[in-house]
């Protein structure tokens, strides 16, 4: 598997214990997948010297086409990833793209579309 880190508001997110899940919302018709977490800003590089030290981000995955949820000591690619948030490309002939949120316990691997919904 062939992973890339996607840039976020706050550069890119490192590190297992970076994102605390505080809230999910699934919905299963259509399908659709919105994590609220919260992010440690000193896991994100390049550095944020902002006052705060957490923000809340907001996952939202959209015409899901996959999910798969596996706890995180049990993911096969987890030498495969870059960053705590990864675009990921699982073969040549793939039409749609798949992320990776790993979170401290699970990772999340989603094939569809993505936003994010940073705290003001």
């Amino acid at each position: 598997m062939k992973t890339s880190s996607i840039q976020t508001l706050y550069g890119t997110i490192y590190g297992r214990d970076a994102l605390r899940v505080q809230d999910v919302d699934l919905s299963m018709h259509p399908l659709y997948l919105e994590i609220t977490t919260t992010l440690q800003l000193s896991a994100c590089r390049p550095r944020q010297d902002n006052v705060k030290k957490e923000v809340t981000l907001v996952f939202r995955f959209s015409n899901v086409q996959n999910l798969q949820i596996t706890p995180y000591d049990e993911f096969a690619y987890e030498k495969d990833l870059k960053s705590a948030f990864d675009k990921a490309r699982v073969s040549d002939s793939d039409e749609c793209d798949t992320y990776i949120l790993s979170t401290y316990k699970y990772v999340i691997v989603v094939t569809g579309k993505y936003e994010i919904i940073y705290d003001e």
